[in-house]
């Protein structure tokens, strides 16, 4: 399992088993500026109000993913089933930890699933 964690290894206060962690390098600026720092990393305001915070998303393969986030505070899931959704969202995790600095601690070599943690 490879656990991708934006912020370092802030909050991890023990190994999380045979886990490869990996803290995410910049490797597109659009992506960075558009993408990650306003939805991976922060809370994203919609019209009416409501405030979203990604916590996890759950990566197993191409075809089912599992996003945790916060909607004013409350913690809800979703499972993904569309393949497309689920094919991009892997790529993108895939590739922030194609070019991520490994974490000390965890197993060298990464399994095939993903976890990614933005907090």
């Amino acid at each position: 399992m490879s656990v991708l964690l934006p912020n370092g290894k802030r909050g991890i206060t023990k190994p999380l088993g045979d886990a490869s962690l990996y803290a995410p390098k910049p490797f597109c600026t659009f992506f960075q500026e558009n993408v990650f720092e306003k939805v991976y990393c922060a809370p994203l305001s919609v019209d009416g109000g409501a405030a979203f915070l990604l916590e996890y998303i759950f990566i197993a393969d191409d075809r089912v993913c599992m996003i945790v986030y916060r909607e004013d505070g409350v913690r809800n899931a979703v499972v993904i089933t569309l393949p497309f959704i689920t094919c991009v969202q892997r790529q993108f995790v895939n590739r922030m930890i194609a070019t991520a600095e490994r974490i000390e601690g965890g197993r060298e070599e990464a399994g095939g699933e993903v976890l990614y943690h933005p907090g």
